[in-house]
């Protein structure tokens, strides 16, 4: 068994090894779990764990035993990322005239620094209640015109939208696996603001107060902000007050019964291999559902390593 103080620094090593990515000691402040860390108290558990075999510390990187290899790796696929990070902000920025929408971020595995040259780039977007049909439709639009709409193989590099919330519907805790839901945990204190209206960030931080108990030195991702683009602005905008006029708000109802005739659809076809959620103020798309499979490897390792710490001091008196 591990102590709680080993646990916080523990979890995140396990949780992104199952994605081959070594972390930083200088991340594991931020990324312990529940509990928050000094510098110094920080340095003084990892070198238990060390000495005790649980983790290896190579350079400035923390991995689990023998997983060293994929340090060599990982400069690799931190060139792909940044590539990949080029062409978001460009697609989004692209993004920023479609209406309604209040806050365009990042997610999955770009996000969680674990993309690969072969990943897309997952999207979670926020819109103004009641609008996500039409919002959605612009989305999808302008994608297919950029010929980066992720519905076609082969998908590297394409943008799939496939979280759309409304201002109303932020609270996430409602997601959540039972007991433990690792994956959602680290995806939502990744989550990547690129474009962010009226404080709708710090609205969906604000409304799943768990996150600062889950990662007590966590801080909002601000980063990687566009600064706002007038003349998409005003195209927004001009769209917008023409769907609030009569003739806009009945094209909209209309697109709101294609929206969920075609998503009910969808959900049909995937069936069990994956999770589609649709409602009027929330749209989630999850093909397929992978959190019940990370869990599960996430809790094996961590049994692991216990069998490794429980192991090894007997081994050391032989």
């Amino acid at each position: 068994m591990f102590s709680s103080v080993e646990g916080a620094l523990l979890t995140p090593v396990i949780f992104f090894d199952l994605f081959d990515r070594p972390i930083k000691v200088d991340e594991l402040g931020e990324l312990s779990y529940g509990i928050a860390l000094e510098s110094s108290q920080r340095d003084v558990v990892l070198a238990q764990l060390e000495a005790r075999g649980t983790i290896q510390r190579v350079g400035e990187y923390v991995v689990l035993p023998g997983r060293e290899s994929i340090i060599e790796p990982w400069y690799q696929r931190q060139l792909a990322q940044r590539a990949l990070w080029v062409e978001a902000e460009s697609v989004i920025g692209c993004l920023a005239g479609v209406p309604f929408v209040r806050m365009v971020a990042v997610v999955n595995s770009l996000s969680l620094n674990t993309a690969r040259e072969t990943s897309d780039i997952d999207l979670l977007v926020v819109v103004e209640p009641g609008w996500l049909a039409v919002a959605r439709d612009h989305m999808l639009a302008r994608l297919e015109l950029l010929g980066r709409r992720a519905h076609k193989l082969p998908k590297q590099g394409k943008v799939f939208p496939d979280i759309i919330l409304s201002t109303d519907r932020l609270e996430l805790a409602s997601w959540r696996m039972e007991p433990l839901d690792i994956y959602l945990d680290y995806w939502l204190a990744h989550v990547e603001p690129v474009i962010d209206r009226n404080g709708t960030y710090a609205k969906l931080i604000g409304s799943n107060t768990w996150l600062r108990h889950t990662f007590p030195s966590w801080h909002q991702r601000r980063e990687r902000l566009l600064a706002p683009d007038a003349q998409r602005e005003q195209h927004r905008q001009a769209w917008e007050l023409w769907y609030r006029s009569l003739p806009g708000r009945a094209m909209s109802a209309g697109q709101q019964v294609w929206y969920s005739t075609r998503m009910r659809r969808y959900r049909t076809k995937i069936g069990e291999k994956g999770t589609v959620i649709v409602g009027p103020n929330q749209l989630r798309i999850h093909e397929p559902d992978k959190r019940p499979e990370h869990q599960r490897k996430f809790d094996e390792r961590w049994r692991e390593l216990e069998q490794v710490t429980i192991q090894l001091p007997v081994h050391q008196s032989a």
